[in-house]
């Protein structure tokens, strides 16, 4: 068994190939699985969008929008926020039919009515 001949060396040869090439691709197979795996996994995290939005019926009031754009829920544990949103003032155009409604409520509310 000291000496090899050709074919004998031959076939050893493309036998340690063949394992080097087959560990090669279980090595890019795990990487690839692991890969997917976190692309799954940022695909579904909640994705929240807050914002401020306001309504005029009589009087113009604020309030904060949350929206979660994910394909999955997502848990608010905490939410601040500046106390300087509660007194910056509002300036929306107000358009004509939300006069109009303005109008109707401070007459439907007025202490001379």
């Amino acid at each position: 068994m000291g000496n090899l001949d050709a074919s004998n060396f031959i076939q050893l040869l493309g036998i340690l190939v063949s394992l080097l090439t087959s560990v090669i691709a279980i090595i890019i197979s795990l990487k690839s699985i692991k890969q997917n795996s976190e692309m799954i996994k940022n695909a579904s995290k909640p994705v929240i969008s807050i914002y401020i939005d306001a309504i005029t019926i009589c009087e113009q009031t604020s309030f904060f929008v949350l929206k979660n754009f994910g394909t999955s829920p997502a848990k608010i544990t905490h939410f601040t926020y500046d106390s300087v949103l509660k007194t910056t003032p509002q300036k929306f155009p107000l358009r004509s039919e939300e006069r109009r409604v303005g109008k109707e409520c401070r007459s439907r509310w007025s202490p001379y009515h």
